[in-house]
């Protein structure tokens, strides 16, 4: 295992997600691992790339101590192949700062 460089606490999470990345805006969809207030973990089937942005639309049930919103975007921060799958970090960013595509909203 690695150095943990995770500034916050991440929660084990099991839960949907529809990811779209940016600007193609491709939809794939994948599994959360675990969740924190500043990212999340992910399982998909599509690989990312380190750097992509993208959006995401959960589903989940709550999470104590969390706040689980619908609809997050943020960066990919790291993707690694384990098996058939690929475990890929995103890094939360709001909708003013990070996103370097500024007429596409979450809605």
């Amino acid at each position: 295992m690695g150095i943990e460089n995770r500034r916050s606490t991440r929660y084990p999470l099991v839960g949907l997600a529809s990811i779209e990345v940016l600007p193609e805006m491709n939809v794939i969809e994948g599994y959360v691992a675990n969740f924190g207030p500043e990212g999340l973990g992910l399982y998909v089937r599509d690989p990312l790339n380190k750097g992509d942005h993208v959006h995401i639309t959960l589903q989940v049930d709550g999470v104590r101590n969390v706040e689980v919103k619908e609809r997050y975007q943020g960066n990919v921060a790291w993707v690694n192949r384990v098996g058939g799958v690929y475990a890929a970090g995103i890094q939360f960013v709001d909708e003013k700062s990070g996103c370097a595509y500024l007429g596409v909203s979450l809605g």
